[in-house]
């Protein structure tokens, strides 16, 4: 296989889309990808897919299984977390789809890396992102075909907890889901399905318990770059959500910076990222734009008080 170029494809709905489509910008949901990959190759957009969608990546020749390896492919959220993926190859394909499904109304970025070898089969690495369908009414139960939206069913399994994390520490519920969802894509990124830590807390210098590294993206010097990190772990995601109340109340960087002052979750969610809890600069309205449209602030104590 050393030294045989492989030409890729994307196969949706049995039409083949060769990689050399040229696309202006590889933009979705307002994210621009180059901005993590600058290095890498776009080729095509996906628009408005089902929330089980299967990619399907097709090479000119078979493929030898030997030279797929671990991280060869990957599918991110919006917040630079992996998805967990199944992976299945037939001769000269990959069938690429999310375990569970994607999220709607989310954006994803389907990531082809190279492996690294300057006589390999993939010399040069692939972006492609990925916009899932919205919703553009949902039902008054919140379901889909009679069945709840993962979503909801997400929020109903923290909020028991993020409420009690309300009445020991003062964050307001709103917050706390909205950070949980965002930074474990839903309970469904490596580190809330590795270490069941779902608000991604890394295991500093005063973390005694169990620990597990692994990548993240971090906005330094203007832009995004890929760092290794270790992370806390716990026995369950609602450990996590205590923890994550108890290390906003214990650093006196939160508290200074107005966290426990606030009134409602803008100002509160504003101080948190003030206080250096996040390097997005964008985190605040990710935020906001979570609390918003799933109407989480119904959670906190006073309803919305802005």
């Amino acid at each position: 296989m050393k030294g045989i170029r492989y030409k890729m494809f994307f196969c949706l709905f049995i039409i083949l889309f060769s990689f050399d489509i040229k696309v202006e910008a590889a933009t979705s949901n307002n994210i621009n990808w180059n901005n993590y990959y600058p290095s890498y190759k776009i080729f095509t957009e996906f628009n408005d897919v089902p929330i089980d969608k299967k990619f399907t990546i097709c090479f000119s020749k078979k493929i030898d299984k030997n030279l797929i390896k671990d991280g060869f492919i990957e599918i991110k959220d919006s917040n630079m977390n992996s998805i967990p993926i199944d992976i299945n190859i037939i001769d000269n394909k990959i069938e690429v789809t999310a375990k569970g499904k994607l999220n709607y109304g989310q954006a994803y970025c389907l990531v082809i890396n190279s492996d690294g070898n300057s006589k390999g089969w993939i010399k040069n690495g692939s972006i492609c992102p990925i916009k899932v369908k919205t919703i553009n009414s949902l039902p008054s139960d919140n379901t889909d075909g009679g069945k709840k939206l993962p979503q909801y069913e997400f929020i109903d399994m923290v909020s028991p907890g993020a409420i009690e994390t309300y009445k020991s520490y003062g964050i307001f519920p709103s917050v706390t889901i909205a950070q949980a969802i965002l930074e474990s894509n839903w309970g469904r990124s490596d580190k809330a399905v590795q270490c069941n830590n779902i608000f991604g807390i890394k295991a500093d210098k005063n973390w005694t318990g169990e620990k597990m590294e692994l990548p993240t993206m971090e906005w330094v010097g203007g832009k995004y770059v890929p760092v290794m990190t270790e992370w806390r772990v716990y026995p369950s995601f609602k450990e996590s959500i205590e923890d994550h109340g108890k290390f906003l109340y214990t650093r006196p960087w939160y508290a200074k910076a107005g966290v426990f002052d606030a009134t409602n979750y803008k100002e509160q969610i504003t101080a948190i990222k003030n206080a250096g809890y996040a390097t997005d600069p964008k985190y605040v309205d990710k935020i906001c734009s979570l609390i918003e449209r799933y109407e989480l602030w119904k959670y906190d104590e006073n309803g919305r008080d802005l």
